[in-house]
């Protein structure tokens, strides 16, 4: 069974291009634009997931809210990827400067395989 990861972000086209990698790396991927779309995916009785992926359009307001609102439901682990300047996000398992694609899915891989 494919792992399920949810993949956050306010950037359309990002959102949609890290869906892509994951899917053909073969993952289960929901995309949510947007925070209330990402929390309405956790709070849906049937996804669960295995992953969350946090892109670096997300203000830093609404990335402390998500995963508060993810740690009170859940251990899912959590993946916040960065632009440069930013530092580690609270909360999340790993903080990541954004990387080419490859780099990107060894680092998936890594947090969903022991």
């Amino acid at each position: 069974m494919a792992k399920r990861i949810l993949c956050v972000s306010y950037d359309g086209s990002l959102l949609r291009t890290r869906k892509m990698l994951l899917e053909d790396a073969g993952y289960e991927v929901v995309k949510a634009e947007g925070l209330l779309r990402a929390m309405s995916a956790c709070m849906a009785q049937g996804p669960r997931f295995d992953l969350v992926i946090l892109g670096h359009p997300i203000t830093s307001q609404d990335t402390e809210q998500l995963i508060s609102h993810i740690r009170a439901t859940s251990r899912v682990p959590v993946l916040a990827l960065l632009r440069g300047c930013q530092s580690e996000v609270p909360g999340a398992a790993r903080s990541i400067v954004s990387l080419d694609p490859s780099e990107f899915l060894k680092v998936v891989r890594e947090m969903l395989e022991p």
